[in-house]
């Protein structure tokens, strides 16, 4: 018999369905990922049938290796993820209230190591190697890459081996080592997180908050206050598709709002408002000639959408052929006491299952088509470099295209020193603008 033990550290909480005391890691979830990973690397599903054969499971429908895992978790704290807006968790509630009503969900979490067993009575060799063998040499990666349970693109589930097990890997040296071999889309782009709070799953779950920050204003912006004045942070997503691909584009809220809510007292405050400001340059509302194209969903399909605030406005959307569309959007955090490094990536698109190049029906009222492409790591390099993209000129361009009155009544440089005084104290603005310095040092 071939055995391999090895130790994880879980770095972030595990969102599951089981209401049992010790729930955590399942075999049936990573042993079909392990298996899809090393069909993978060995060059897919006909190159692992015909070259590593003996190492199968005969006679399966899918492609099974032979060994057994086994994981043992000790001191596994395993709670209920309760309802209401005092118990929200980040990147839970903002959808999946009607989700948690049909199945709730439990929270586990454990600091002491877990012990991972692989076995496999298998004696076959490979290039002077058995399946245990092979496995050793790849299992760091294959933890680096997945996450395990509910939500794991965004974070939750991230288990790593112990840095003090001898088959431990610095996880940066095993993305430099995925690039030289031309896995050019392997968790390239990282930023560092201070997590706070009195123990690790605390102080993890205030990270995810903090990315959860991030993610939001990549996707559709995020709400910040100056002072008692309300001020949004136009998506970083718009930003650059508007900039770098289409100066054209019209953001799709402003449609919708054109459409249904035209009528809407805050609707028209905006229009009169871009009317009156010369420098606006966002296709204000009403404005005809423009490119109305749906971008915020590439961040994934969301199929009901509220808006709340002053509007309590209900949508839904349809593509005809597509019941869902996960972002592909794919988060690693990484722990070290309370500090974290998050290392990010785009999955590849499916495109037999993909929003690209469709057509979004809207309260079965409005159309409006996708992009027919998209590269997630072009607007990455473009938010890490610099000399494209300043967070605090971003701001500054939102400032003065929402600033009411008499523009000439106040220069250019008095509203930049009022919001850089303002936002310097803003949590959503200071996290993200670390998150942004520190990327764009990476």
């Amino acid at each position: 018999m071939h055995t391999l033990t090895f130790k994880l550290k879980q770095q972030t909480p595990l969102i599951h369905f089981h209401n049992q005391q010790g729930a955590t890691l399942r075999v049936t979830e990573v042993k079909p990922k392990l298996d899809k990973y090393l069909i993978e690397i060995m060059g897919g599903v006909d190159e692992a049938s015909s070259n590593y054969s003996q190492w199968l499971i005969p006679k399966t429908k899918q492609l099974a290796f032979d060994y057994r895992l086994k994981i043992v978790a000790p001191s596994v704290v395993n709670e209920e993820i309760l309802e209401g807006a005092e118990n929200r968790i980040p990147f839970y509630f903002g959808n999946m209230g009607r989700e948690y009503v049909r199945n709730p969900k439990y929270l586990s979490f454990t600091n002491v190591n877990i012990e991972v067993t692989i076995t496999s009575f298998n004696c076959a060799k490979i290039d002077n190697e058995t399946i245990v063998d092979y496995i050793r040499s790849i299992i760091a990666t294959f933890f680096l890459k997945e996450n395990f349970g509910t939500r794991q693109s965004k974070g939750y589930g991230s288990f790593y081996i112990s840095e003090d097990d001898e088959i431990y890997d610095v996880p940066k040296d095993i993305i430099g080592l995925q690039h030289g071999s031309g896995a050019i889309d392997f968790l390239q782009y990282s930023f560092n997180l201070t997590g706070n709070g009195g123990d690790n799953k605390i102080r993890s779950l205030d990270v995810l908050r903090k990315l959860e920050i991030f993610y939001k204003a990549m996707r559709s912006g995020i709400n910040v206050c100056f002072g008692r004045n309300k001020h949004y942070l136009k998506s970083l997503l718009w930003l650059y598709y508007k900039r770098m691909i289409d100066t054209n584009l019209k953001w799709e809220k402003k449609k919708i709002k054109e459409i249904f809510l035209i009528a809407h007292p805050d609707t028209s405050r905006q229009i009169l408002e871009h009317t009156r400001n010369p420098g606006y340059i966002n296709s204000p509302l009403g404005s005809t000639g423009v490119n109305e194209i749906l971008i915020k969903d590439l961040f994934g399909l969301a199929l009901e959408e509220t808006w709340k605030a002053q509007y309590k406005f209900d949508i839904e959307k349809s593509i005809e052929g597509i019941d869902r569309f996960k972002s592909p959007v794919f988060f690693k955090p990484i722990r070290t006491d309370n500090n974290f490094v998050i290392f990010f990536h785009a999955l590849s698109i499916n495109p037999a299952n993909s929003i690209l190049d469709k057509s979004v029906e809207i309260n079965k009222t409005l159309r409006i088509p996708t992009p027919a492409t998209f590269d997630f790591h072009k607007f990455f390099d473009f938010l890490s470099n610099p000399s494209m993209f300043n967070l605090d000129n971003h701001m500054l361009v939102n400032a003065i295209n929402n600033l009411t009155g008499n523009l000439e009544s106040m220069r250019v440089t008095d509203i930049k020193s009022q919001h850089t005084n303002e936002h310097n104290r803003i949590e959503n603005y200071k996290v993200l603008n670390n998150i942004i310095k520190d990327l764009q040092r990476n």
